[in-house]
């Protein structure tokens, strides 16, 4: 761009915090969903995609989005679409408390939840989670039958695939100047609280794809594209008791019991210590002051203690 012009149009997407997944269409049809992997090889969960419900296992022009609909000529024969799968909050939240009842150890976090559940063979496994999957990018995409690109801007494409039934996110929204950028930034991070899938950042990018390629890559990361990622909340709190859990295997469990504390959203009075281990090596006391985090910002977990505030008890053997 020459000194002076305005500065591109871009668009703002949440990042949800799931497992990345390129879905390719043939002929609208889903052939085969791979993860990111290492960036060169991923693998194949074609069998745990295909059970998400609100994914189309063939694309059709028929739904109404607001825009003319896009004729089935029009459907590229090769059609890549990337996304981000994920379990969404309630259904992690049944899933844990299912396993706190059966004495099993809870899941961390949804996306590692996501990503064990699209890699089990069994396709039960994930149809019996009712996965999500949000699109936010391209691959591979052929050009139509009379050789013209299917879309010239992400925004474009955003909702070219969403006439064709794929799954996009509805806070994505374009923005013309910084100052859009960062008032949308600022309102997203209170919004995000209240939806079903764990966000923990926005992705900005150049909205042309013509300036996308000009602009092209570094050896890390390509220069259209950056991520702004909100800090984790947490807050001081005062352990109060530690239960043990013991499990159908005989498995026993810590849990702290804490006063109540105000964290991303909701109020929280237990969290999890995860292992005797963990207790130890971060030396953990009862009326300790700890600092409280939400792993994934879905289940709270003890950081650690705030050692300059510990009272120390002459009865401590620690002391």
């Amino acid at each position: 761009d020459a000194p002076g012009d305005p500065p591109p149009a871009s668009t703002r997407d949440p990042k949800v915090d799931g497992v990345a997944c390129s879905l390719r269409y043939e002929n609208a049809t889903l052939t085969q969903a791979l993860t990111r992997g290492d960036g060169a090889r991923g693998d194949d969960v074609t069998h745990a995609i295909r059970t998400i419900k609100s994914l189309p296992l063939r694309l059709e022009a028929a739904r109404s989005t607001g825009r003319r609909p896009v004729p089935p000529q029009a459907i590229p024969a090769i059609l890549e679409i990337r996304g981000e799968v994920f379990i969404p909050l309630k259904e992690f939240a049944r899933i844990n408390a299912q396993r706190e009842a059966d004495g099993e150890e809870l899941l961390i976090n949804p996306r590692n939840a996501c990503a064990g559940t699209i890699k089990n063979l069994d396709p039960k496994v994930a149809a019996s989670r009712n996965l999500g999957f949000s699109a936010h990018g391209r691959g591979e995409v052929a050009p139509m039958p009379d050789g013209s690109p299917f879309a010239t801007t992400y925004w474009d494409f955003l909702q070219s695939i969403k006439s064709l039934g794929v799954p996009t996110n509805p806070h994505t929204t374009r923005a013309a100047t910084l100052g859009d950028i960062m008032a949308a930034i600022h309102a997203f991070d209170t919004a995000r609280h209240t939806l079903d899938y764990a966000t923990d950042g926005m992705v900005i990018r150049v909205d042309s794809f013509p300036r996308q390629d000009g602009l092209g890559v570094t050896s890390k990361s390509p220069r259209w594209i950056l991520a702004f990622k909100y800090p984790p909340e947490r807050k001081p709190t005062t352990l109060t008791a530690v239960e043990h859990q013991v499990g159908k295997t005989g498995k026993i469990t810590p849990r702290a019991t804490m006063l109540p504390v105000f964290l991303a959203g909701t109020t929280v009075t237990h969290a999890t210590l995860h292992n005797y281990g963990l207790i130890r090596q971060r030396d953990i006391r009862l009326h300790d002051t700890i600092e409280v985090e939400k792993a994934g910002e879905v289940i709270p977990y003890v950081v650690g203690p705030i050692i300059a505030k510990r009272i120390t008890d002459p009865r401590d053997p620690h002391a």
